[in-house]
């Protein structure tokens, strides 16, 4: 990562600007310094920046669309299946194994032992918004294309976290997001409004480029609906944690995994249960009578 404020490499096309030749991050000092970034890097991309704060139902169900739970019962499952293809008990360090299938289900364990220990989400959730007729986006919103990142797998735990969340919002559109989700308070950058007390000290406010990393984010890639690739942006911090948590082939000890008839149990800690439901769900194109629940 290479860290300044604006691009000081030797080619001139990008002197003075936030996106060069390979993604970057900087350092945000304080909530003018974060202002300054989210201006000046919007009006590069000649896009708006929104802030909207509320809880993740509320923005499941007002920006994403989202009219039951469902969705979250379908990611659970595609996370137990692709967790456990062949056997109950898998550990980290399994040769089989790779950091993408155990990823998600690693997350959830760390999010879930930071509650119990009373700890907030500290970092805000990024979502993009695009119009356009090709993108692929996430939810089901009113309006528009969506990509989260980071974000999406905080999005999971509505059930168990019902504290506030700060949702940033980078419109493509250049102000009509705030058009069409006029149900939502939105804050727009230097607002003067005292609700709004979202800490960004500290944490990195990311450029980088969706091609120059493998069309990666893809959900910011696949809503854009450009084929080669789109600038993005991310804040959030550099915790020594949260980075372990995307290479758990890597811990020592290695970290158990294991799936019984009614529970998924990370490293001891039971987390989701397997509920009945007297309603036939669809999900993938086969039907289930069960869901996976967030264990707090």
């Amino acid at each position: 990562m290479i860290d300044y404020d604006t691009y000081q490499g030797n080619e001139k096309q990008y002197l003075g600007k936030y996106w060069g030749p390979q993604w970057r991050g900087v350092r945000i000092r304080d909530w003018l310094h974060f202002l300054d970034l989210a201006h000046k890097s919007d009006l590069e991309l000649g896009c708006k920046t929104f802030i909207y704060k509320g809880s993740i139902d509320q923005v499941a169900k007002l920006i994403l669309g989202y009219e039951n739970d469902e969705w979250r019962y379908n990611v659970f499952d595609m996370m137990v299946s692709e967790c456990f293809k062949s056997k109950n008990i898998v550990y980290t360090d399994d040769p089989e194994q790779t950091d993408d299938s155990l990823l998600k289900l690693n997350s959830l364990y760390y999010m879930i032992m930071s509650f119990r220990k009373g700890e907030k989400m500290k970092d805000p959730l990024c979502f993009n918004y695009f119009e356009n007729d090709i993108g692929k986006t996430v939810g089901n919103p009113p309006y528009g294309k969506i990509g989260i990142h980071p974000g999406h797998t905080r999005m999971l735990l509505g059930d168990i976290y019902k504290g506030p969340v700060y949702v940033l919002i980078f419109d493509y559109t250049n102000g009509l997001f705030s058009q069409r989700y006029r149900h939502l308070k939105l804050w727009h950058l230097y607002s003067n409004d005292q609700a709004l007390s979202m800490n960004v000290t500290g944490r990195n406010f990311f450029f980088g480029h969706t091609a120059q990393m493998g069309n990666t984010p893809g959900t910011i890639h696949t809503a854009s609906g450009e084929k080669h690739g789109i600038r993005f942006r991310e804040v959030k911090g550099d915790d020594a944690d949260i980075k372990a948590l995307g290479f758990p082939s890597l811990y020592m000890p290695p970290r158990k995994f294991e799936k019984t008839e009614n529970s998924v149990i990370v490293n001891g800690v039971e987390v989701l249960s397997k509920r009945t439901s007297s309603k036939t769900m669809q999900w993938r194109g086969n039907k289930y009578n069960y869901y996976w629940e967030l264990q707090k």
